[in-house]
């Protein structure tokens, strides 16, 4: 049977890998890529404390970790929608 603690392991694992990808990538895309890597392991972690010690905040801050990766997605949506779209062009009036 797999342990909580073997969640806490892969949960450093992520953000061990997650800070890597912050620290040296200097895409902006990528590094939303990164802080989202840290967000899902801080949520698997406080996943495998609730499951051990049958409490139910930790469910909740999962809740709130996904409220968040909601919101990253829509600033990195709109990151690639604003960098992919040409500038506007002002019309002169002669």
């Amino acid at each position: 049977m797999i342990q909580p603690s073997h969640y806490l392991l892969l949960s450093v694992l992520l953000l061990t890998v997650g800070i890597m990808v912050i620290t040296t990538r200097r895409h902006p895309v990528v590094a939303l890529l990164g802080i989202e890597l840290t967000l899902q392991a801080a949520s698997l972690a406080c996943a495998a404390l609730a499951s051990w010690f049958q409490d139910w905040a930790g469910e909740i801050a999962v809740l709130a970790v996904i409220v968040l990766t909601a919101v990253q997605l829509a600033i990195g949506l709109a990151a690639v929608v604003a960098r992919g779209s040409p500038p506007p062009q002002h019309e002169s009036h002669s």
